[in-house]
């Protein structure tokens, strides 16, 4: 478990701008693929670190996602968590991306 959660979350958000960036000028200033930019920085697509990356990366934007929903709502995480079944710390832990929502079936 991690000691900084909105901290992480930070760390991961600051990732995909700085990949981003990268995206838009290359080191030497020229265009490159996006998809070349990962490879270069987690490994192609299928393995281990890019998956990793891939689903830290979706964790963040679903959970800012649901925020933003939630605000647009004007309920609080402890309100959505009541009507969900789930506690408030469920909620905070989904929105920071450091958990993926479940959908129980």
């Amino acid at each position: 478990m991690l000691n900084n959660p909105k901290k992480h979350a930070l760390s991961i958000s600051r990732r995909l701008i700085i990949h981003i960036i990268l995206y838009l000028c290359g080191k030497e200033n020229e265009i490159k693929s996006y998809d070349a930019v990962l490879d270069e920085k987690y490994g192609a697509i299928g393995t281990p670190k890019r998956d990793s990356f891939r689903k830290e990366a979706y964790a963040y934007y679903m959970g800012q996602v649901i925020r933003e929903a939630r605000r647009e709502e004007k309920i609080t995480q402890t309100e959505l968590g009541k009507r969900i079944g789930a506690n408030k710390s469920y909620i905070s832990r989904i929105e920071n991306g450091l958990i993926d929502p479940t959908i129980s079936t």
